[in-house]
């Protein structure tokens, strides 16, 4: 019975998802869903929770998930240099892939409580990337007038501002591009990588 419990919600959060990517956190209700996913409404209501409880649901886990890609680089048993490289192909891969971010700025206004969690999350992920950036100063891999700080700064504005002007495969392409400089301008002068010489 729990097998087949699992497999209804699964259904029904697949529908919140589409849902919201469809029309946003507003443009649908719970009756709809329940038709969408063959359900009673009462019965919905029973195996999955409220409206917020399902949103709430599919929103933080696809939130988890792509922090989850530069988490595990980070914990990763790699060289500095190594994980430095792969944060080029992760962080762009994560972000444009991540299509529920619209979602996630509607959410911060009409669902205070959900943001809560999500920007929690956040600030988890802010821990180990700065704790990786001051590691890489102290090491002398990277430039030390910066600040893990000035250097997380950097990223988060790049990946802002390539969503709010870029899309699709674009998007993807802009944000590799500025992350490559960006981490390409915080290594200390002789430290690009290996076979690739800097332009003098």
């Amino acid at each position: 019975m729990k097998a087949h419990n699992d497999h209804i919600i699964a259904g029904v959060h697949a529908n919140v998802r589409r849902l919201l990517l469809e029309r946003g956190v507003k443009g649908w209700s719970m009756d709809e869903l329940a038709e969408m996913s063959g359900l009673a409404k009462k019965t919905l209501y029973k195996i999955a929770g409220s409206r917020e409880k399902v949103i709430h649901t599919v929103v933080v886990r696809d939130v988890r998930q792509r922090i989850a890609a530069t988490v595990d680089l980070l914990d990763a048993d790699e060289e500095f240099e190594q994980k430095l490289r792969r944060m080029e192909v992760v962080i762009p891969d994560s972000v444009s892939q991540y299509d529920l971010k619209g979602v996630v700025a509607q959410v911060k206004r009409q669902h205070p409580a959900i943001w809560d969690e999500i920007h929690a999350l956040q600030l988890k992920l802010a821990e180990p990337l700065h704790e990786f950036f001051a590691k890489g100063i102290r090491e002398g891999k990277l430039r030390r007038e910066l600040t893990p700080q000035d250097i997380a700064d950097l990223i988060y504005g790049i990946v802002i501002i390539c969503n709010e002007n870029h899309s699709g495969p674009e998007l993807r392409e802009k944000i590799a591009l500025g992350i490559s400089v960006v981490l390409q301008g915080i290594r200390v002068q002789g430290d690009s990588r290996p076979g690739q010489e800097l332009d003098r």
